[in-house]
């Protein structure tokens, strides 16, 4: 098995002779750590100033703490969740403006949307915007010379396209026990927000 296809199996990949020779270890940026993290995604915007007091207090009446698992009857909470999203916050960095791009269809359905947007051209960010390398890079990863120095063989890779949130399954809940694993086997981190 190569070593592509055993990062599967990450533990067992680390574990091999070489890194265990110098030692490595890894980094994170604000990695996804829970899958109810939105839970806390919104107390931190109203504790930065990013959304107003008025729309924290109803967020918190009418969802009760609960953002991420809603039930689709609570018509109150749903409607303050559009508000929150209307405020436009780069959840990826809240200091950063938020910028349009291909990001929001990770909110697509996977059947109809899907190949929507794989026959449709990216959209163009502002080039001020952080989020703009994302866009050269699909643009870099698909120009001919590019893939020649490469050494792509031709027709192995039609065309490189960005990966979207929506593509992946989300099926651990916390990742929490593989970082303190690594961490027990000696390999060190720095994880930061």
């Amino acid at each position: 098995m190569n070593s592509t296809l055993e990062l599967i199996h990450t533990l067992a990949f680390l574990s091999r002779p070489f890194f265990k020779k110098f030692q490595m270890g890894y980094l994170l940026g604000n990695p996804l750590t829970t899958n109810r993290e939105k839970n806390d995604q919104i107390p931190y915007a109203h504790g930065m100033g990013l959304i107003s007091d008025e729309l924290y207090a109803s967020l918190q009446k009418n969802c009760k703490g609960e953002y991420t698992d809603v039930d689709s009857r609570n018509e109150l909470c749903l409607r303050d969740l559009k508000y929150y999203d209307k405020a436009r916050i780069n959840t990826f960095n809240i200091l950063d403006r938020y910028c349009e791009d291909d990001s929001n269809l990770k909110r697509r359905s996977l059947t109809q949307e899907l190949k929507a947007s794989l026959s449709s051209h990216l959209t163009v960010p502002e080039l001020s915007c952080q989020i703009y390398g994302f866009y050269l890079a699909t643009k870099w990863a698909n120009d001919e010379r590019v893939r020649k120095a490469l050494h792509i063989r031709e027709g192995t890779i039609r065309k490189w396209e960005r990966c979207y949130l929506s593509d992946f399954e989300f099926d651990i809940s916390s990742s929490f026990e593989f970082h303190a694993n690594l961490s027990k086997k000696g390999y060190r981190s720095l994880i930061y927000r």
